[in-house]
């Protein structure tokens, strides 16, 4: 499924909407949900500005993926983030992992 995600990204509609995405995803966890996530991401196919409930919805499944997941959404996360979005946003991630997406967000502009 996430070898015709990305072979499929180039006929999707642009502008898509987190819930768009987690549909197109959906029954793809992990590290494949992250590959289908790049991949629609590489053809430009995600709108800009995706709110903290869609990046929850991207996110879901990504499971051991979800630092990686998160540091490839964050330029299309829509910046101006309150704590609690960031604590959304991140949750489940521990240690380094947690470390790592809040930097990523950091260095995207994300969060006040």
């Amino acid at each position: 499924q996430t070898g015709a995600v990305k072979v499929l990204s180039s006929h999707i509609k642009g502008g898509l909407s987190g819930h768009d995405v987690a549909l197109i995803l959906k029954g793809l966890t992990g590290m494949n949900r992250l590959l289908g996530i790049r991949s629609l991401i590489e053809a430009k196919k995600l709108k800009e500005d995706l709110t903290t409930e869609e990046v929850v919805k991207v996110l879901k499944g990504t499971g051991s993926s979800q630092t990686g997941a998160v540091k490839v959404l964050s330029s299309h996360i829509k910046g101006g983030l309150s704590g609690y979005d960031v604590e959304l946003i991140l949750n489940g991630l521990t240690g380094i992992n947690r470390r790592l997406g809040i930097n990523a967000l950091k260095e995207a502009n994300k969060y006040k």
